[in-house]
């Protein structure tokens, strides 16, 4: 099981006397006021080179997601049967996110593109580490603790919308077998997922791979003790939504994600974007 959460980068909010938010929780309004702190021209050359805020947006990934759920946007109805992120509280939720880009300017242009490796190395790289926060599945932050990066960070909630309380995209994943023919490959596949779901590796996948054991038997075991950063991101999981499960959800997601893009890229509003993916999701799902 994995979760997404937001990653601070201490370093930067001591370099700017910027204090975290306790416990991880803030408002949006909070939130907002500590990036557009974190953002500011470190070499003195006149020219923003520090961010408190970016991600990225392709099919597939979620990372910016909570951010139109934040005042109780949903993509479909309950049943699937209908689109609905371009009601008002998801148009809201977007134009928070854009915001942050387009009216607080503590985002850099390049928010909303596909390049997942540079949006990493900005925030974690010791030679660039040009913006504050971001949002990451908690595969970051086994990475981010890692010898190769050895990040100074804590993990925080998604800002509080209208909801009242901060959400997150949850996921879950499982071991399939595909069909076999062969009796002996099918026994031996078949240890092998055992092993793979047994509680022994369970327990290692949690405390080597940031992910949250599925069997009650890992978690007894402990597998975050002396990782506050994965202890944090667990407590997330209460307040997590899970993506609708329409059988066609990826050709759904490509279309929403693709109006996402052009809203970060400054070429639509939230209200013309959100609304302009409607025909496109209502063709597949009808």
């Amino acid at each position: 099981m994995t979760v997404h959460s937001l990653l601070l980068n201490l370093d930067i909010f001591q370099e700017r006397g910027v204090e975290p938010p306790k416990d991880g929780v803030w408002t949006y309004d909070e939130f907002a006021d500590k990036m557009k702190q974190l953002t500011f021209d470190r070499d003195g050359d006149g020219k923003i080179d520090v961010y408190g805020f970016s991600t990225y947006v392709l099919p597939g990934y979620y990372e910016a997601w909570p951010f139109l759920y934040m005042d109780g946007g949903q993509p479909l109805s309950e049943d699937m049967t209908e689109y609905t992120f371009d009601d008002a509280k998801g148009i809201s939720g977007l134009q928070k996110l854009a915001d942050l880009e387009f009216v607080h300017k503590a985002a850099p242009q390049e928010m909303g593109g596909t390049d997942i490796g540079g949006v990493w190395k900005s925030w974690a790289a010791s030679d660039q580490r040009t913006v504050a926060v971001e949002p990451w599945a908690t595969w970051a932050i086994s990475t981010a603790r890692g010898d190769k990066y050895k990040t100074n960070f804590m993990v925080a909630a998604y800002p509080t919308g209208d909801l009242g309380h901060p959400v997150t995209i949850g996921g879950v994943g499982g071991w399939v077998m595909y069909h076999q023919e062969d009796t002996a490959k099918k026994k031996a596949v078949a240890e092998f997922i055992k092993l793979l779901a047994s509680t022994n590796e369970q327990y290692e996948m949690a405390k080597n791979y940031g992910v949250f054991p599925a069997l009650k038997s890992a978690s007894e075991k402990n597998p975050f003790e002396g990782n506050e950063q994965m202890i944090q991101a667990m407590k997330l999981t209460e307040n997590a939504i899970m993506l609708p499960r329409h059988k066609e959800w990826k050709k759904v997601d490509e279309v929403i994600q693709r109006q996402l893009q052009l809203v970060l890229n400054g070429e639509q509003s939230p209200e013309d974007g959100l609304k302009a993916a409607r025909s496109g999701v209502e063709e597949i799902i009808k």
